[in-house]
C-alpha cells in the first residue's frame, strides 16, 4: 500500500468521525431545547412568585380591622345604660313624671301587688331610704301614712299626724291597705300616654285616700285587673315616687 492510499484512507476514516460526532453532538443537543425551555417553565414559577404579591393581600388582615369593628360591644354600654337606669325605677320619682307635670316622657312602670306574706307591712314609702343606694322602707297601712315632701327623705308617719302642707300623702296604693272593703282613691287626674315608649302618669296628683267610693274624676288605685269594674283594667302609671296602678 503506497502512501497516497493510506492517506485516503485516514482521511476517509477522519471525516466518518467526524460525522459521527456531529451526529451525536446533534442528537444530545435536541433534548436540550426543551430543557431549557423547562427552565423557563421554572421561570415561570417566579412568575407565579408573583402569586407571593398575591399575598399581600394579605393585607386583608388589615382588614382584620373590622375587629375594631367589635367595638359595637362598647355599644353594650348601652347595656350599662339600660339595665342600670332601669333600676332607678324603684326611687327614681323624677323619671316616673311626664305630660304636664314631669313636661318631658315618663318611664314605663309595671303593676307591684302586695306581697302574700308581708302582712301590715305593704304601703311603699318611696324616697324613704336613709342611706345612699339603701332601699326604701315599706309603712304598716294599719296604723301608718307615708309623707313624701318635694324634696329631702320620706317617712312612714302615725295617721294621727298630718303630712306637710306640700307633701304627697300616701295612705293607700291598693284596696287591700284600706279596710271595711273600701277603695283606695287617688287625688289626681290618670292620663294614658299616646306614646307607647312613655309611661302613663297622674296629673296633679297629691296622694290617696280609703273611701267607700272615689270622688268623680279621681283615680281608683289598684295593683291588678280583678279590683276594676265592667271594662276597666288595672293601668300602671308612676307618679310622684312610686310606680302603682288606676282603673282605666
Amino acid at each position: 500500500m503506497n502512501k497516497t492510499t493510506t492517506l485516503v484512507i485516514v482521511a476517509s476514516l477522519g471525516l466518518l468521525g467526524a460525522m459521527v460526532s456531529c451526529s451525536s453532538s446533534n442528537t444530545s443537543g435536541t433534548p436540550a431545547p426543551p430543557a431549557g425551555g423547562s427552565a423557563g417553565a421554572a421561570g415561570s414559577t417566579a412568575t407565579g412568585g408573583a402569586s407571593g404579591q398575591g399575598g399581600s393581600g394579605g393585607t386583608t388582615n388589615t382588614g382584620g380591622s373590622s375587629g375594631t369593628g367589635g367595638t359595637v360591644a362598647t355599644g353594650g354600654s348601652a347595656g350599662v345604660g339600660g339595665g342600670g337606669t332601669g333600676g332607678g325605677g324603684g326611687t327614681g320619682g323624677s323619671d316616673l313624671d311626664g305630660g304636664t307635670d314631669g313636661g318631658k316622657c315618663g318611664k314605663l312602670t309595671t303593676l307591684h301587688p302586695p306581697s302574700a306574706d308581708a302582712g301590715t307591712l305593704t304601703l311603699y314609702c318611696p324616697f324613704s331610704s336613709t342611706t345612699d343606694g339603701g332601699s326604701n322602707i315599706y309603712c304598716d297601712h294599719a296604723s301608718q301614712h307615708c309623707c313624701e315632701p318635694k324634696s329631702g327623705t320620706s317617712s312612714c308617719t302615725a295617721k294621727a299626724t298630718a303630712c306637710g302642707a306640700t307633701d304627697t300623702d300616701w295612705v293607700c296604693e291598693d284596696p287591700s291597705d284600706c279596710g271595711g272593703n273600701q277603695m283606695c282613691c287617688g287625688k289626681g287626674t290618670l292620663v294614658k300616654s299616646l306614646d307607647p315608649k312613655c309611661g302613663n302618669y297622674a296629673s296633679g296628683f297629691t296622694g290617696t285616700y280609703c273611701a267607700a267610693q272615689c270622688a268623680a274624676g279621681e283615680i281608683q288605685m289598684c295593683t291588678s285587673d280583678g279590683q276594676c269594674t265592667g271594662s276597666k283594667s288595672c293601668l300602671p302609671f308612676g307618679t310622684k315616687g312610686a310606680q302603682v296602678g288606676g282603673c282605666y
